[in-house]
């Protein structure tokens, strides 16, 4: 919640003219799915998240500073090293 809060200050204050004002903000918010809870309190990957990642019966979680990314293991290893994440796509 506190970097859905920093994205939203963050959008307030983009220069709307510019040729991308809220393009990170509204590909953030746009993809936004409210994610259930088993009864083990593990979380539940939309379908749709699922499928973008490519993941079918087992995920990798991969720490980047405070936040994480979930792999498919085949998708992480074949990922090249050093890759740049500036233009990666963001999950439907």
């Amino acid at each position: 919640m506190d970097l859905m809060h920093q994205v939203m200050a963050q959008a307030e204050t983009v220069n709307l003219l510019g040729k991308k004002p809220l393009r990170p903000a509204a590909d953030i918010f746009y993809n936004l799915k409210q994610l259930a809870f088993d009864g083990d309190g593990r979380i539940i990957l939309p379908q749709a998240f699922r499928d973008f990642a490519g993941i079918a019966d087992q995920a990798v979680f991969v720490g980047v500073g405070a936040l994480f990314q979930i792999w498919s293991p085949e998708a992480l290893a074949a990922r090249p090293v050093g890759e740049d994440d500036d233009e990666t796509a963001v999950a439907p």
